[in-house]
């Protein structure tokens, strides 16, 4: 996986794939990457972002299954050619009283390896897959191409 420049899509959607428990609603909290404003509603956008739910079992480090990370991208067949998929690095936030509980202890959110993520990519079929820090939004950003 290259760590090469930033893709600088004009436009992403987040997925409403698996996973869409911090996505109920659109008002993501997240920081929309590549410096764009606001995430997209377009639905033929050509770049999708995905965040990740883990289990509670997810390790500290990061490197949990890459089978339940690719469980949630959608396969490349599935998308038009060319669609840049971007997987964000932190995971979903845990909702209720877990997320309350980790406010009050300060903990991290949980996060999932680049490697966790572009190995997804790989095994959904991604090519000119890539890594690396986004600047603008402070993200971890692993993506590839259908």
């Amino acid at each position: 996986m290259s760590t090469a420049s930033l893709p600088s899509p004009t436009a992403v959607r987040l997925w409403p794939g698996v996973g869409a428990s911090a996505r109920a609603d659109r008002a993501d909290p997240r920081r929309v990457p590549f410096g764009l404003a606001q995430w997209s509603d377009d639905p033929n956008a050509l770049a999708i972002a995905v965040v990740i739910d883990v289990p509670d079992t997810w390790p500290a480090s990061g490197h949990g299954s890459v089978a339940v990370v690719a469980a949630q991208l959608p396969s490349a067949a599935s998308l038009a050619r060319g669609t840049l998929v971007i997987v964000l690095g932190e995971a979903a936030s845990e909702g209720g009283v877990r997320r309350m509980l980790g406010r009050l202890l300060m903990r991290r959110a949980s996060i999932v390896a680049r490697a966790v993520r572009g190995s997804a990519l790989l095994a959904c079929g991604y090519t000119r897959l890539g890594g690396g820090f986004d600047a603008a939004s402070r993200s971890d950003l692993a993506w590839g191409f259908s």
